[in-house]
């Protein structure tokens, strides 16, 4: 959906025409025009930059500006996931130029809210920018506020230190929440796709037949009743129901145990001991230190030691758990895609070519079926044809199982009652603060940190 652009069209398969919304003005009071996409995007372009979006934007053979809101991209190839990819902001021309301060550290765009200062792990102010091309927002200013603890962040909500939290509040808490407070909760289906991904490389799970097995072995029923307190949605692979590419279609693996363990007597996994103690297969999940993450861990582990797999969970800060599953230190890891709308993320997430550091074929999958699949639907413009590959995609990898699809998790907002208008997008983007108002009523009730823990 257009943006900051006013319409586009493709002229052929490789060459594509924008023209730019009139009007439209940065922060600064300066008109957003042609020479400032130029610049951004010839900042993308650049090696030595070493942007994340420099394999996208590496493939413009040449760029022109016609006038002030006009330009026109020519493509090394057709790429079909290019108009995915140009939802990126943009900058003002010589933005990182004879500046006093880096431009992160003063930014400046054409958004509903302009930056006002931050202090590193604390808060970022923003203020309400009243020229905003769609209309200033309702609010006149945000703060927002880094607060690691679940119960200082439910408390410091109930206190009215804080207005909104979405997606942060634990969910055993949230029923209690919403019963026992003057709190208002919504709730929607998300398109965040929770997933396990083994280690293709692990002697132990290169055997197709043992990654069945611990796929058959999760109760995900369970989990997302007891544990997401049935704010989820099983997951039948990345790409959620909603997505246009989206196939139904595709293997799925309900809970069944007593299938799981056969299929690791057919792998040479024998039970040891019969009913003892000893497993069939021991083996390590790795995840963020986040409570929520490692509880849900436990409960999968609890759950395959039903079948015979040990497995012992391991939690990190984020950064040592991101360089471990980027490196290929793990025999199983669990995470989530968030906000994924464009099925090329299976290129990105699964072709050969895409083992790190280059992409994120973590696991070490390679099919050279669904290589060809996943550049065929890079380059066809055609949608009809897009869908048809993403289908077979999706039952590809279904099968064959590089990842144990577990759910989608639904997107969950409490707000004090002063919070009026809010409203909650698939991809959890807080784009609902633009038309959000802030009404006077009273406080809400007074709990305790005792209760919370409780």
């Amino acid at each position: 959906m257009p943006d900051l652009v006013d319409g586009y069209e493709y002229r052929s398969d490789t060459r594509l025409r924008l023209r730019l919304r009139p009007g439209v003005r940065f922060h600064d009071g300066r008109e957003l025009s042609a020479k400032d996409v130029l610049y951004t995007f010839k900042s993308l372009m650049d090696p030595k930059k070493r942007s994340p979006l420099y394999d996208t934007f590496r493939r413009i053979a040449e760029i022109e500006a016609i006038d002030d809101l006009t330009l026109e991209i020519e493509l090394e190839e057709p790429f079909a996931p290019f108009l995915t990819a140009l939802t990126v902001g943009i900058v003002p021309q010589g933005a990182d130029e004879a500046a006093p301060a880096p431009f992160a550290q003063r930014p400046m765009g054409t958004g509903p809210f302009q930056w006002v200062g931050a202090r590193a792990d604390q808060w970022i102010r923003l203020k309400a920018f009243p020229d905003y091309f769609e209309g200033a927002p309702s609010i006149g200013g945000l703060q927002f506020k880094t607060i690691r603890d679940d119960t200082t962040r439910v408390l410091q909500l109930l206190r009215g230190e804080v207005d909104l939290v979405q997606n942060a509040v634990p969910l055993l808490m949230a029923e209690w929440l919403r019963r026992k407070t003057q709190l208002v909760m919504a709730s929607d289906t998300g398109i965040n796709y929770a997933y396990l991904a083994f280690n293709l490389r692990d002697p132990a799970l290169q055997d197709r037949r043992v990654r069945e097995a611990i796929a058959l072995a999760i109760d995900r029923d369970k989990l997302i009743e007891y544990r997401l307190k049935g704010f989820a949605k099983k997951a039948t692979g990345i790409l959620a129901p909603s997505n246009w590419c989206y196939e139904k279609n595709v293997s799925q693996y309900d809970f069944n145990p007593e299938r799981a363990k056969a299929l690791l007597e057919e792998a040479g996994l024998k039970d040891p001991d019969g009913p003892g103690p000893k497993p069939r297969l021991s083996l390590t999940l790795k995840t963020s230190n986040k409570r929520d993450r490692v509880a849900m861990a436990r409960a999968i582990a609890a759950q395959l030691k039903e079948v015979g797999i040990a497995m012992e969970v391991r939690s990190y800060e984020w950064g040592t758990f991101f360089r471990d599953i980027k490196t290929g230190n793990f025999q199983m890891y669990s995470s989530t895609w968030v906000g994924v709308t464009e099925p090329d993320i299976y290129y990105y997430a699964f072709a050969s070519s895409q083992f790190p550091p280059k992409g994120a074929n973590r696991g070490f999958y390679s099919n050279p079926e669904l290589d060809k699949l996943l550049e065929a639907g890079r380059v066809s413009t055609v949608t009809s044809t897009r869908k048809e590959i993403y289908s077979q995609v999706q039952k590809i990898i279904s099968r064959e199982l590089p990842y144990v699809s577990l759910w989608y998790e639904d997107n969950v907002v409490f707000t004090r009652p002063q919070v009026e208008g809010y409203s909650l997008r698939p991809d959890a983007s807080l784009l609902g603060l633009t038309r959000t108002k802030l009404e006077a009523k009273p406080p809400t009730t007074t709990v305790t940190d005792a209760q919370l823990r409780l």
